[in-house]
């Protein structure tokens, strides 16, 4: 409910657009009640409720205070909730959504959820499975008390967690500590995958269809869904391409190295709960809600194109892209040189057997290698199944011993 003495607080401007005394005076009232709480007795420092900040950060007094006065108070927030007062509800009146954090989940997953519980039931309408229920409770998580007397809630953690690691740019280990701890408070199986969240916004479960449902013009390119590496992936696995609620992914990494230039092997466990879970979307599913049509689905996912710099695409392969070996098409049929005075790997001229065999360029003896034709055919292209045949037998960082990886060294087979 609005405080009946509080309406200064979204009476910010005059006339002149300059703050009104009300208002400043309004604001110092405001800060000295935060000042009196436990809260700044301990850390010298305030919640700022400003428009920008929204109750996330912590600032000083003086800060604060110029933010209210240059941006105003966040939306309703006659109830200082965040500063130490209890909330005021009148008989009949709604809560749904009143304070900083059910606004974020409201972001997070559309207005429309309000209209989705207000609908009138529809045929062949089916409750949320349970893991999807969970999620929708995260709307009242926002009210609900960490632990019972506690003045936070589990979502107000998580969403501090993040401000601090940002603001003060906390080192890896000290988010696993967090990590740690979070794990230690929430309940268990309480998680969704993201493509399951993606099924419980209503606007966006809908356009999920959208390249089913939505016919184009033939020879135009107006979804992924046109293109031939889509249509060719159908065709191999209608049974996936039946439901158009599946999803195809397409990963976008770059070489990013967590340890530094000496732990890129360390990359590997990094993925490892990504491939393990891209292994579950392919294989069996996971149940999930589809909040347009409401019906419970399996959903399937299934990776179909990767966007990488090189570095990267040695990470997500295997594949060696540094050395003699670094070419992933040649691979052990590289034509690769050593620069005796550069000291490095060159590829010139590798290019020319990709070519037709009778091209010209291949009996070209002076515009690349001196004195050097080009009689070998491209090296061939390896199959799925060939790649699996060459890999399924090499040590992993997780399984490996050091005298694995010693012996796979020595062979300098690219792997």
């Amino acid at each position: 409910m609005r405080r009946s003495n509080r309406e200064w607080m979204y009476e910010r401007l005059d006339d002149n657009k300059r703050p009104k005394i009300e208002f400043i005076n309004g604001v110092r009232e405001f800060i000295q009640h935060a000042k009196s709480q436990q809260d700044f007795q301990l850390e010298k420092k305030l919640r700022c409720p400003c428009l920008k900040c929204k109750n996330l950060k912590y600032l000083n007094e003086y800060e604060v205070k110029a933010h209210l006065i240059g941006k105003g108070f966040c939306p309703h927030y006659y109830d200082w909730t965040s500063h130490g007062e209890e909330f005021i509800q009148n008989e009949g009146e709604s809560s749904t959504f009143d304070n900083t954090y059910r606004e974020m989940v409201v972001d997070a997953l559309g207005s429309n959820v309000l209209d989705m519980l207000e609908e009138p039931p529809i045929e062949d309408e089916e409750s949320p499975n349970p893991q999807s229920k969970l999620f929708f409770e995260m709307l009242n998580a926002a009210e609900k008390p960490l632990y019972e007397g506690s003045k936070v809630s589990l979502l107000e953690v998580a969403a501090r967690m993040i401000t601090l690691k940002c603001e003060f740019n906390l080192a890896h280990r000290c988010v696993d500590g967090f990590a740690s701890l979070i794990e230690d408070v929430i309940p268990e199986n309480n998680s969704m995958t993201r493509l399951q969240r993606l099924y419980a916004t209503k606007h966006v479960a809908s356009e999920m269809r959208w390249h089913k449902e939505n016919p184009r013009v033939s020879g135009t390119m107006a979804h992924p869904s046109d293109s031939d590496a889509w249509k060719h992936f159908d065709s191999t696995y209608p049974d996936f391409a039946s439901d158009p609620r599946n999803v195809r992914l397409g990963l976008c990494t770059d070489g990013f190295t967590p340890f530094g230039q000496f732990g890129k092997s360390y990359s590997y466990v990094y993925m490892q709960p990504l491939v393990e879970e891209l292994k579950q979307l392919w294989e069996t599913g996971v149940l999930t809600y589809d909040v347009s049509k409401k019906q419970n689905f399996y959903l399937k996912a299934a990776l179909i194109w990767t966007i990488n710099d090189f570095p990267a695409y040695g990470m997500l392969s295997g594949w060696s892209t540094t050395g003699h070996h670094a070419c992933p098409y040649c691979m052990e049929k590289t034509k690769s040189f050593h620069l005796p005075f550069g000291k490095k790997e060159s590829w010139f001229d590798c290019h020319r057997q990709f070519l037709s065999m009778d091209h010209d360029f291949r009996n070209n003896r002076n515009a690349f290698l001196k004195d050097t034709v080009e009689k070998d055919p491209a090296p061939p292209i390896l199959s799925g199944q060939e790649v699996w045949d060459r890999v399924s037998g090499l040590p992993t960082v997780i399984s490996g011993t050091p005298e694995e990886f010693k012996k796979l060294k020595k062979l300098k087979n690219g792997w």
